[in-house]
């Protein structure tokens, strides 16, 4: 058993995995490097989910307003509507991106997407909060 052992550690060394068998780090990086980002985009996230909450309860309330019309407010309807789908598939490209790369799966080379760009999850995810808040303003 030590031997299987043994040769089961360095088929890891080989394959890029650490000695209990998880992933290693991506490029070298060490968990407390990407804490930065993630903490900005819970940040972010933070206040669009506010921001919705406020909304919700603004849509609950009688209209202040002598001119307000409803049929006005749905003529704007689609426009709201094709801005949310291209910024919810930007949060699910996020939200793949982030898998493929728990994985070490080289979606840059799948997708045709040139190595010089910084497309990551992270830097996909901060598009799609940013975005949002454009979107709720």
């Amino acid at each position: 058993l030590e031997g299987l052992r043994l040769r089961l550690h360095s088929l890891a060394d080989e394959l890029g995995v650490d000695g209990d068998l998880l992933l290693a780090a991506r490029h070298g990086r060490g968990g407390l490097e990407n804490a930065w980002p993630v903490a900005k985009l819970s940040y972010s996230l933070g206040v669009i989910s506010m921001a919705l909450v406020v909304i919700a309860v603004l849509s609950g309330m009688e209209p202040q307003n002598d001119t307000y019309s409803t049929e006005a407010l749905s003529a704007t309807i689609p426009v709201f509507r094709l801005a949310f789908m291209l910024n919810l598939a930007v949060w699910l490209a996020g939200g793949c991106a982030a898998v493929f790369e728990r994985y070490n799966v080289n979606y840059l080379f799948l997708l045709d997407i040139s190595p010089e760009l910084d497309v990551t999850a992270i830097s996909l995810l901060k598009f799609a909060s940013v975005q949002t808040g454009v979107w709720i303003l």
